[in-house]
């Protein structure tokens, strides 16, 4: 295992525990008081597992569009736990940026559809004559 003279001590003193910071292919995390310092591929938590959650409620929210409420709650889900998951990624403590990021993608396109399929029911039901 590394040792974390790399970095200046006052930097890494910082660090909360369980918070992690990124230099070069070096992440120096504090854990149980002391501060480890991991190679980027040994990285601890090293998936973002939001990021994995919102892509998996995205592909649900598509997928389960016609449902009433779970798709949109589906969608609406994956939007949010895909923001988090760009979040978490951003920094490049954590992998997973491109996952979290079709997890977005695809919770705002559930949304869209189904704001899309409610517009095209409330017009076939007017063009029908039933009044709302």
């Amino acid at each position: 295992m590394a040792k974390p003279e790399k970095r200046d001590r006052r930097d890494l003193e910082r660090l909360k525990e369980g918070e992690c910071d990124k230099e070069g292919d070096v992440v120096f995390c504090r854990e149980r008081g002391k501060i480890e310092a991991y190679p980027i591929e040994e990285a601890p938590g090293s998936m973002s597992e939001t990021a994995i959650i919102g892509l998996i409620l995205g592909i649900l929210g598509i997928v389960l569009l016609p449902l009433p409420f779970i798709g949109i709650s589906s969608a609406l889900l994956a939007t949010i736990f895909g923001g988090a998951g760009i979040y978490q990624t951003r920094r490049g403590l954590r992998r997973g940026f491109s996952i979290a990021l079709a997890g977005f993608v695809l919770g705002i396109a559930g949304i869209v559809g189904f704001i899309a399929l409610i517009a095209g029911f409330l017009s076939f039901a007017t063009s029908m004559g039933l009044r709302f």
